[in-house]
């Protein structure tokens, strides 16, 4: 099954990598958010100040992947944060919102590559 970048389903349609649009807006959400929680956020044993903004881009990496901006859908992510608004000491693995992850398109390795792509060490 695949999804529209709006979350419908449709077996012909999806992106997996986000707009620079939406990646701003998420980037705009997260630090909102993150000023909106960090008075609300309880003392960690292991940290001395806890950062909310970290604590909600690890909240995305851990619920969405490494790669979410090439694998999630913006509005699942968008939803994320905004529970974390209403929810920040609730351990991520509470959100019960959906965290789909499209495939992530990668160049074969089989591939040969141009000279216009050079390697990590050319």
């Amino acid at each position: 099954m695949q999804f529209r970048v709006d979350g419908s389903e449709d077996h012909n349609c999806y992106r997996s990598l986000m707009l620079k649009e939406e990646i701003a807006r998420i980037r705009e959400l997260v630090a909102s958010t993150g000023a909106t929680i960090q008075p609300l956020l309880h003392p960690h044993g292991a940290i001395a100040k806890r950062n909310a903004y970290a604590h909600i881009w690890l909240g995305i990496r851990t619920r969405f992947g490494a790669a979410w901006r090439e694998s999630a859908i913006a509005h699942e992510v968008e939803t994320f944060i905004n529970w974390t608004s209403e929810n920040p000491n609730a351990d991520d693995e509470e959100f019960t919102g959906s965290t789909t992850r499209l495939p992530v398109q990668t160049p074969s390795l089989d591939a040969p590559r141009t000279r216009a792509e050079p390697g990590l060490f050319d």
